[in-house]
């Protein structure tokens, strides 16, 4: 019996650039949106700044290089245009892979460095699209359908006598009205996003706080807060969240060491 894997030609695989060094980024949804839309028909799609402490210490934290994104193009106009990228650390090694239209598959090369692009400060242009994409994600569409008589057969409205069932009815001693209030279907770049926005208003939030404000999964919150925000233990603010230095907005004069741009 012949195997149907065997039937299968295989196609050559390109490794001319199987050894060269890659880049991978994550970047927010609405910028991702805005570069594959047909407005974006440019090459240049942004700049990438890079900027390294000369009398740091090689292999400290203070030597890591700072980069920070610039987005061009007139599809950029409505969101945020300068993003900070944080390097990720202790990921598994991976390849990059490519297939043309003509399904020739080729390894791109070799993924050395994974980042996260998130956006350098908050503005008011930010506030906007962030509602616009909590109101997509949180809205239903409206639509009618017509039943056929079919399905129509065998159903029975039966009328409600019960005051209670009704909500019209007194509570019972001791029972608490339960929340209807329904969670909504976030994102993790959308929650990240509503986490940012809240922080902006508030330094330091508790917990219990943010579920309110969110609502969403405890596990879900905790999760995303852990990637932006630490967790005061002790001293006067014990008990509470805040964002981490990486993602608090950088104050326009602030004092720092002299830096050299590559």
């Amino acid at each position: 019996m012949t195997s149907k894997l065997s039937e299968i030609e295989a196609e050559p695989l390109e490794l001319s650039r199987a050894g060269r060094e890659v880049w991978l980024a994550k970047v927010p949804h609405f910028v991702s949106e805005a570069w594959r839309s047909p407005a974006s028909g440019a090459a240049d799609v942004g700049r990438l700044r890079m900027v390294v402490d000369p009398t740091a210490e090689p292999g400290t934290p203070a030597a890591a290089p700072q980069m920070t994104v610039h987005v061009t193009g007139n599809e950029a106009a409505a969101m945020p245009r300068e993003f900070q990228l944080n390097i990720h650390s202790g990921f598994a090694p991976m390849q990059l892979f490519s297939e043309s239209t003509q399904g020739q598959v080729a390894v791109e090369g070799r993924i050395t460095a994974k980042f996260d692009m998130q956006p350098r400060s908050v503005d008011a242009a930010y506030h906007r699209l962030f509602q616009d994409r909590v109101i997509k994600a949180t809205s239903k569409t409206r639509y009618s359908q017509v039943l056929d008589e079919d399905r129509r057969t065998g159903t029975t409205i039966i009328p409600i006598n019960d005051e209670r069932a009704k909500g019209l009815a007194p509570l019972a001693p001791g029972a608490k009205k339960s929340d209807t209030r329904r969670a909504r279907d976030l994102s993790t770049d959308d929650l990240r996003d509503l986490l940012f926005s809240l922080f902006e208003r508030k330094q330091r939030w508790t917990l219990k706080d943010l579920v309110a404000e969110t609502r969403q999964p405890h596990s879900f919150l905790k999760e995303v807060l852990n990637d932006v925000a630490v967790y005061n233990k002790r001293g006067e603010f014990q008990g509470s969240y805040e964002l981490k230095a990486d993602f608090k907005p950088v104050e326009d004069g602030q004092a720092g060491p002299v830096k050299q741009e590559l």
